[in-house]
């Protein structure tokens, strides 16, 4: 299991890019965060799954409920 700052170092050397990138709003970027590339890459789910989890178990310990729980979805929905 990784920590949060491990878990962000990860996703940094996974799917951080430099460079120049044009936006879906048009407007240009020299750096981009390309989520298919960390979308593939197990230790990172595994992480976001973990960090996921823990936030879920402190709300209930902390006695909040949940009516609805959703995440990004990671291939087509149709």
């Amino acid at each position: 299991m990784v920590d949060k700052a491990e878990l962000g170092k990860l996703l940094l050397s996974v799917s951080y890019l430099e460079g120049d990138f044009v936006l879906r709003s048009g407007k240009r970027s020299k750096y981009y965060l390309d989520k298919y590339l960390f979308e593939t890459e197990p230790r990172v789910l595994r992480g976001i799954v973990q960090e996921m989890a823990a936030m879920v178990r402190e709300r209930l310990a902390a006695g909040a409920g949940y009516v609805r729980l959703a995440s990004p979805e990671l291939g087509g929905v149709v």
